[in-house]
């Protein structure tokens, strides 16, 4: 499953926070761009359980801006991490700059 969305820490601060902040100890960054971002990261399940709380109240609230996120692909995001932290899963992050 896929989803794009634009990074941008004013705008919408828990999809920026996702791939870059708050790393519990299995989390982790895999290959480094050439600008020095991770290119790819790794979230565990119970990082996954955080983000899927933050990304339901952004969705409830409204509290996102479609130029970041379209609200479809929000719904479907936070569909897709309850399912993964239901089976206890984690997931890869590919950044693109």
């Amino acid at each position: 499953m896929s989803f794009e969305f634009t990074l941008d820490e004013d705008i919408a601060p828990e999809l920026f926070d996702f791939p870059f902040d708050d790393w519990d100890e299995d989390d982790f960054g895999m290959p480094i761009s050439v600008d020095g971002v991770p290119a790819v990261i790794y979230r565990n399940n119970k990082s996954l359980l955080d983000y899927h709380h933050k990304f339901q109240t952004v969705l409830t609230e409204e509290r996102y801006d479609e130029d970041s996120i379209d609200e479809d692909d929000l719904r479907e995001l936070v569909g897709f991490l309850e399912r993964a932290t239901a089976h206890r899963r984690g997931v890869c992050i590919f950044c693109f700059e």
